[in-house]
């Protein structure tokens, strides 16, 4: 699929250079396409590395939706932000660490919007210093900061060794909750965070 358009240069500006604060630089653009919607669509970037359909969840079509899209790349994201926050406290992190994301697509009457869970994986860390790893990663996760005030989001970190497939849900032994679940009923640890232990 090729590009549809390339926007003027005053449309140009008006969105990106025209409202940047003093001192900020853009370090990567990322221009993508898409066409025919959620449904059966597909979406392809300017540099032809990304090339996918859509489908709805559930049909039978191949595709994939933008909330697994979501999920994926802010969890790749947050893991970044993990190993910055990690290299300036010089804290060495597990081989197996890993970040589950859910995204739901809720419907309220007659409007849509997105909740998120978070779930950071990282194994045999000390659980006090895994906390505040994913606290100060998500304060500089692009995605994370993008979200915030906008959405549910849930933050939760898991220490005990599991599969990556296993974790997630909230209620694996060692999982703390930094911001809770919603739907989640737990016991409040002695610092605040509610945990599952």
């Amino acid at each position: 699929m090729g590009a549809i358009h390339e926007p003027s240069e005053g449309y140009k500006y008006q969105l990106g250079e025209g409202t940047m604060n003093q001192g900020e630089r853009v370090q990567y653009t990322a221009q993508v396409d898409a066409i025919g919607g959620r449904d059966d669509g597909a979406a392809s970037s300017s540099d032809e590395r990304l090339d996918l359909k859509f489908s709805l969840p559930g049909a039978s079509a191949n595709g994939t939706n933008p909330e697994q899209l979501l999920a994926a790349c802010w969890s790749a994201c947050f893991l970044s932000s993990i190993k910055i926050v990690a290299g300036k406290w010089r804290v060495r992190l597990p081989s197996e660490m890993a970040v589950h994301t859910e995204v739901d697509l809720c419907k309220n009457d007659d409007d849509f919007f997105l909740e998120a869970r978070i779930n950071v994986h990282l194994p045999e860390m000390d659980s006090e210093v895994a906390m505040a790893l994913a606290d100060d990663a998500e304060k500089i996760c692009p995605y994370s900061k993008a979200t915030h005030g906008n959405i549910n989001v849930a933050l939760s970190v898991t220490t005990a060794q599991a599969r990556i497939g296993a974790i997630g849900n909230g209620a694996e032994a060692g999982t703390y909750w930094l911001r809770p679940d919603r739907g989640v009923r737990s016991d409040h640890s002695p610092n605040g965070r509610e945990t599952h232990a």
